[in-house]
């Protein structure tokens, strides 16, 4: 059992096999040794979140079935087939977290949480730009691009129209795309760097991402950011 006083499992998946120190064993049935060892992809959730999240929806008269881990969840629902049961890294970006899962012969074999999600875009224009959350949030979501190469460096973004209003003051009324995209790709580049660097940290995870780093999938609201898919797969100076 790899529950704890404050954490509790909520899925284990045994990723591979080991039989008398041959690795890399997918299927150990049938076959003979004196000793069977089992890797394992234990996830955990804290215990007092998951009451919470029972309680909540207690009150609101709905029973939980089960609980699952949201990459496991997300690579469900937009990997093929083939992806699942041959091999897929899938990004879930979310507004607050980005959670990664390692997918290899129909088995989830790695999974992660990382706090880098949209909110941080989201704050980032508002610093620089000095704007509401609201503004903020809006202006990523419709001219959101990491494409700064492909922007003019004299356009113009008018918050008027944005806003539908004219409560913004004709100084601040305008803002650079250019600068917009810059702001977004140095973060999200930042952000990729530091996803590849986590899993170069560990050996065997290492060794699973640049065997599936080809075959990388983005979901989640994050990933409808213009451009995104291409930054991540930029050879050289990116993720891979």
């Amino acid at each position: 059992d790899f529950s704890t006083m404050d954490q509790e499992v909520i899925q284990c998946v045994a990723a591979s096999y080991s039989i008398d120190g041959m690795k890399g064993i997918r299927n150990p049935r049938f076959m003979y040794g004196r000793k069977l060892t089992a890797h394992l992809n234990v996830v955990t959730v804290a215990k007092t979140a998951r009451e919470n999240l029972s309680n909540c929806l207690a009150r609101c008269h709905l029973d939980i079935e089960s609980i699952l881990p949201s990459a496991y969840v997300a690579g469900l629902s937009c990997l093929n087939y083939e992806e699942i049961n041959d091999s897929a890294i899938v990004f879930d970006c979310g507004a607050g977290n980005i959670d990664v899962g390692f997918f290899l012969e129909g088995k989830l074999v790695y999974t992660a949480f990382f706090p880098l999600g949209g909110k941080i875009l989201t704050k980032d224009i508002q610093q620089v730009f000095s704007l509401s959350n609201a503004v903020a949030e809006k202006l990523k979501v419709v001219y959101g691009s990491v494409l700064h190469d492909f922007v003019g460096k004299k356009d113009l973004i008018n918050l008027k129209e944005l806003m539908q209003s004219n409560q913004i003051d004709d100084e601040f009324s305008t803002i650079s795309s250019y600068k917009l995209a810059k702001i977004l790709h140095d973060r999200c580049r930042e952000i990729f760097i530091y996803l590849r660097d986590h899993f170069r940290n560990s050996p065997e995870i290492n060794q699973l991402f640049q065997k599936m780093s080809g075959k990388i999938i983005l979901t989640g609201g994050g990933a409808n950011l213009l451009g995104l898919a291409a930054l991540e797969l930029k050879k050289g100076s990116e993720v891979i």
